[in-house]
């Protein structure tokens, strides 16, 4: 063999080896990020987004910093009303009117 041969071979065992180890690293991120969603005991909450009667949006299963960010930035757009409730049914939904 050349080594023009032997170059390439060990090219592409590294590059196969650096796919893998991104991948299984891609992985456990997620199963991480999901495990810890499934114990946190800070709730996840369904915002429904009107503006006078008429419903424009609809967000499912959000958590506390996400309703947060939504009802900041909803902050600036005037005449809307916000309906939250928990994504697990339990409690009475809040209305918020902006």
């Amino acid at each position: 063999m050349n080594k023009l041969k032997i170059i390439a071979i060990l090219s592409k065992i590294f590059s196969h080896t650096t796919w893998a180890a991104a991948n299984v690293v891609r992985v456990f991120k997620n199963v991480g990020k999901k495990t810890v969603n499934v114990f946190r005991s800070d709730g996840r909450f369904d915002v429904e987004i009107f503006k006078g009667e008429e419903q424009i949006d609809k967000r499912m299963d959000l958590s506390q910093k996400q309703l947060l960010d939504v009802v900041n930035t909803l902050e600036v757009f005037p005449s809307l009303s916000i309906i939250v409730s928990s994504s697990d049914g339990k409690g009475e939904p809040i209305i918020i009117n902006v």
